[in-house]
């Protein structure tokens, strides 16, 4: 009945939830089903998207050098596309991805791209969101100064939002910041 790039968009959607329940299988046939029909109706739009999502499953699958091609393919599609949200949620992904694997210079690169995208969106949740990586990235350089700012804003930023998971993140660095102390 002409749904097809819905029903894949819902998929890919389903392969987010469960990337974040670790149901590896699931996700990835989710993915699989959802790459098939956007390419059977040639919805290109969505790829970048769809590149993310598989780069988040193989990041947290510890296949990174399968999660950086798929994310760095992601920043491509958004920037042909003139996507500056999906350039952006991806240059964040790509940060996280390089942050596991102890690129910390790259993972700075990427995120500060990611930032300033969102800066000039004026997108206060996705610049939160990309806070918190950075918050993260300070702590595993040990430079704890810079990260406060960062959990200060987002933790204002997810409270007005009642973002209760987010919330939670925050408070699991802001304890590990004050144990580095």
């Amino acid at each position: 009945i002409g749904m097809a790039k819905d029903e894949a968009k819902t998929l890919s959607k389903l392969a987010q939830v469960h990337i974040y329940k670790e149901k590896w299988p699931e996700a990835q046939g989710c993915l699989t089903r959802s790459q098939t029909i956007f390419a059977d109706v040639g919805a290109e739009d969505y790829l970048p998207e769809l590149e993310r999502r598989w780069g988040e499953f193989y990041l947290k699958t510890a296949e990174f050098n399968q999660a950086l091609a798929h994310t760095a393919r992601s920043v491509e599609l958004a920037q042909a596309q003139n996507n500056p949200l999906e350039e952006g949620k991806s240059c964040r992904m790509l940060g996280r991805i390089h942050l596991a694997r102890a690129e910390f210079e790259a993972a700075g690169d990427a995120l500060q791209r990611s930032m300033k995208i969102f800066e000039d969106l004026e997108s206060k949740s996705e610049i939160a969101k990309t806070g918190l990586v950075l918050a993260r990235l300070a702590l595993e350089t040990a430079r704890l100064e810079e990260a406060k700012p960062y959990l200060a804003q987002a933790k204002k930023t997810f409270h007005s939002l009642a973002a209760k998971a987010d919330l939670a993140e925050i408070h699991q660095l802001e304890e590990r910041l004050n144990r580095n102390r």
